[in-house]
């Protein structure tokens, strides 16, 4: 699990200031839900691929299995997973965007530190601001 970080906050005896969240530390805990409800479902999702791959094994065509339950069920674990996972990489790209910009570093440094481009970084410090 993965605590929050009071680095570089004042600190408190007894009486709690109001401390600002740390919005990477927001985003890795997104993230690690995101990836253990993914681990949960991989044994299900599992499953049902195998069983799948076994009728199909057996002669039975695409056009009837993929209109079953097992594999409609399928295909809406694995999108819920992706758009999960989708959602906590962008939550955790935005964040660290905008730590890595608010501690002084330039766009151009943070695109080469993400692997993305400078304008792509822009797109995500105004999501991360808004």
């Amino acid at each position: 699990m993965i605590s929050e970080d009071r680095r570089g906050f004042p600190e408190t005896d007894g009486d709690e200031a109001q401390v600002a969240p740390d919005p990477v530390l927001a985003a890795l805990r997104e993230m690690v839900a995101a990836l253990d409800e993914l681990v949960r479902s991989a044994d299900d999702m599992t499953d049902r691929a195998e069983a799948l791959a076994a009728l199909r094994s057996q002669g039975r065509g695409w056009d009837d299995l993929l209109f079953t339950e097992e594999a409609r069920r399928l295909t809406a674990l694995l999108a819920g997973g992706a758009e999960a996972v989708g959602r906590a990489n962008s939550s955790v790209r935005r964040a660290q965007a905008g730590a890595l910009y608010g501690s002084g570093l330039s766009m151009e440094k943070i695109g080469k530190l993400l692997g993305i481009s400078r304008q792509r970084v822009a797109i995500l410090l105004k999501a991360a601001y808004e």
